[in-house]
């Protein structure tokens, strides 16, 4: 069994959106090339910024969480947005769609 990792965050305004991407992009990267990394999709909808990842494993997702570019990116969030998260042991990927409903249902708010 697998795990299924989903995240939205929202700016806290437009202004942020430069050090967002300056992060983003790098953080997308570095889980596309990650150990055990089977699907990585980001987008946009709503004014939130969505991700969906599904590892092998809930320990190669761990051990992308506290990679250095991604523990970057953690560090400035605060700063820039709100959001949520949530995980799960999943059997197969979820749709965008069922993975928006999930993380509205289930997620945990940060920041």
């Amino acid at each position: 069994m697998g795990h299924v990792s989903i995240t939205g965050l929202r700016l806290r305004s437009v202004f942020h959106a430069p050090l967002f991407w300056l992060h983003a992009m790098p953080s997308y990267r570095a889980a596309e090339r990650a150990a055990g990394a089977l699907s990585v999709e980001a987008w946009q909808a709503g004014g939130v910024q969505y991700t969906l990842t599904f590892w092998e494993s809930f320990a190669q997702m761990r051990a992308y969480v506290r990679s250095p570019v991604h523990a970057k990116a953690v560090r400035v969030f605060d700063k820039i947005a709100t959001g949520e998260t949530y995980g799960c042991a999943a059997d197969t990927l979820p749709s965008r769609v069922e993975a928006q409903r999930v993380l509205a249902e289930k997620g945990r708010s940060y920041g």
